[in-house]
């Protein structure tokens, strides 16, 4: 079933998902309460820009009666059809920050109402801590218990109203052109990019200008608003301001950013909204405008659930805290990859769930943590609800990692166990290692030395039988793990030519190529004082009487290793068995090593490549930094490696 399905067929979906899933989840709520070892679990909302004319339609169609109550609650919420604005636009009325803001508020909560009301979904059972991306706070605080629907929605009209108006004001006096631009550079730069910007603008604080006396013009006010993930951040202010800093970065950074004006019709989280920020701080400490609740608070704190600030990326700490920040909100720069890095290795969040329209916060986590969807080998997964379509798959991934053990718990409960070393592989290293090994069980060559040829040590416990030596490596490989080091960072295997059942197949599984490269990238350390120039390490040593492995390592950091298949001839292709009447190819009589040299070229063209995609966040961005990072996925960057691994074969001089 796609997202284009037909209004029949999703109340059809509706219909037969809704008894199954609703007692599924029911009958697990014990579990959920009682049990301690549920991985903690986030439930994240999205910000600004991600609303859609017809958001609604898919919760109409799926359950038009709990959504159509609910939908005339916001209607009588808001005091006009804010309804029709969302399923009739035109996009530019509902992209409006005053129509904007609010629609997707709602939207969020009205999905996260669905969920409770129609599949017995009960976050207290299943969500440790909640957290928005800075107009997603407002309905994080409806999610933890510290804002009710209706005072939320009321606060967050105002402020759409108080953000507008700041930015009219501004227009009106100072004339200029304001909004917002992304600017999406590598990791390692990003240090230096914050500090450049800080030093530009003339504050030491990219966010914080609410106790700033001294106003500056909003002509040359130019501000972080976000700072979204390792390689992107958001610029918000006066635009031509915006463009002299870019110019200025470029020129004095020697760096060439990605910059992408966004869609948005203020300049929010800049000095501009600083009259929102007093709008807010009235507000928030008037009482509640619920009946029956019109004596109390608008804010309740503590609440059911813990909930992030933006701007310090922390739980907030008590009621006055909550309104002081809440109210910064608008102007304060919204610190969402610090939150989300926080909750990850901090708070050891594992299972994240995005509520509400748009995917750009489940990708923006997604990246960040490594995972999409379901991912039971890192205990968790990352999920987003959109749409009705996607619930059955939500709420299965939260049934099926409800008893998954944090990897950690794995390695001390399971020391001895595939999955113990399953997760170490795919998991990050601290050791600066990138392996994109080509174990070249593929390129079968005829044997050039004898292993005896090959240094002994430290590395002869690769020279024993297989099993002796496994089970050595298993042991190595654990140590390793827990002192993060030497964990490969992508494998391409491509199968040997078997002579004996006329077909290819591996000679080792992807699991014992990974414990044996975690040893044979120790060998680099022993021959860097000797290559550190050429970066050309050769011959590493010999595996086996079959197996070579060659190295070589570029002057960034990055280590690369070629496993070759010395017995054998080359074979053209990997697919499939050789016709029975097929002649063997000619033999190859040796290897030398200069011939592997355009494969380690064409291995580091390919890493190059996938650095330069400004939407693919690694952590190996930064290998002399001395952090490692998780496993390649990047599909490209295996299509490279494959191509690299069969079209290379001795004497070939370019592959790319």
């Amino acid at each position: 079933m796609t997202r284009a399905a037909s209004p029949a067929l999703r109340r059809l979906f509706a219909e037969s998902c809704r008894g199954h899933l609703s007692r599924q989840v029911v009958r697990t709520r014990r579990w959920y309460s009682d049990s301690p070892s549920r991985p903690r679990t986030a439930i994240f909302f999205p910000g600004q820009g991600v609303q859609k004319v017809g958001m609604l339609t898919p919760w109409l169609e799926a359950f038009p009666s709990t959504a159509k109550q609910l939908v005339d609650e916001i209607d009588s919420f808001m005091g006009y059809k804010l309804s029709d604005v969302i399923q009739k636009g035109p996009p530019k009325v509902l992209t409006r920050t005053t129509n904007a803001q609010p629609a997707i508020m709602a939207t969020s909560i009205l999905i996260l109402r669905i969920l409770e009301k129609e599949f017995g979904f009960r976050i207290s059972d299943h969500v440790d801590v909640a957290l928005g991306h800075s107009l997603g706070e407002f309905a994080a605080l409806v999610a933890g218990g510290h804002l009710t629907f209706q005072d939320s929605l009321y606060l967050v009209q105002k402020r759409a109203e108080a953000m507008s108006e700041a930015t009219r004001k501004a227009i009106k006096e100072y004339g200029g052109e304001y909004g917002m631009v992304a600017i999406i550079t590598e990791p390692e730069y990003m240090p230096a990019l914050i500090e450049t910007v800080r030093g530009f603008v003339g504050g030491s604080d990219a966010g914080n200008k609410a106790g700033n006396d001294e106003d500056v013009p909003p002509i040359e006010q130019v501000l972080i608003a976000n700072i979204n993930s390792k390689n992107q951040i958001v610029l918000s202010g006066n635009l031509e301001r915006i463009k002299t800093l870019i110019a200025h970065i470029r020129q004095f950074l020697g760096h060439d950013p990605r910059a992408v004006q966004l869609h948005s019709d203020s300049p929010f989280h800049s000095p501009i909204m600083k009259p929102a920020v007093a709008v807010m701080r009235s507000l928030l400490n008037k009482k509640s405008r619920v009946p029956g609740r019109e004596n109390e608070d608008i804010v309740t704190y503590p609440a059911q659930l813990q909930c992030i600030s933006n701007i310090t990326a922390r739980p907030f700490k008590s009621k006055e805290d909550l309104k002081d920040l809440l109210a910064r909100g608008c102007l304060d720069t919204v610190r969402w990859w610090d939150s989300i890095r926080y909750l990850d290795q901090e708070e050891r969040v594992r299972r994240w769930v995005g509520i509400g329209p748009g995917m750009v916060g489940r990708n923006l986590v997604g990246k960040e943590v490594g995972m999409r969807g379901k991912d039971m080998v890192k205990g968790g997964g990352v999920w987003a609800i959109t749409d009705p379509l996607e619930v059955e798959e939500v709420l299965r991934g939260l049934e099926d990692t409800r008893g998954i053990m944090d990897e950690e718990e794995v390695l001390q409960n399971s020391i001895d166990s595939k999955l113990e070393l399953v997760v170490a592989v795919d998991r990050g290293a601290t050791t600066p290692v990138c392996v994109a090994p080509i174990p070249g069980s593929q390129l079968t060559l005829q044997p050039q030395r004898s292993p005896s040829d090959s240094p002994s040590k430290p590395h002869d416990i690769l020279r024993h039988d297989h099993d002796n030596t496994l089970d050595r490596l298993h042991r190595r490989h654990r140590a390793q793990r827990r002192s993060g080091q030497n964990n490969p960072l992508h494998i391409s295997i491509f199968p040997s030519y078997d002579a004996a059942t006329n077909s290819f197949a591996p000679i080792r599984t992807p699991l014992q190529f990974s414990l044996l490269l975690s040893s044979t990238i120790d060998v680099f350390e022993l021959r860097a004082k000797h290559n550190a120039v050429s970066g050309d390490f050769g011959l590493l040593h010999a595996v086996d009487d079959r197996l070579a492995a060659y190295g070589a390592q570029t002057n960034t950091g990055v280590r690369l290793v070629c496993v070759v298949d010395m017995r054998g001839r080359r074979i053209g292709s990997a697919a499939g068995s050789l016709p029975s009447s097929a002649a063997p190819p000619p033999a190859v009589s040796g290897l030398r090593e200069a011939e592997l040299k355009p494969a380690f070229r064409a291995m580091q063209n390919a890493y190059v490549r996938l650095l330069q995609n400004p939407f693919f966040e690694p952590d190996e961005h930064t290998p002399l930094g001395g952090r490692g990072g998780r496993k390649i996925t990047s599909r490209r960057f295996a299509e490279d490696m494959k191509r690299i691994g069969e079209g290379w074969t001795p004497g070939v001089t370019n592959l790319g």
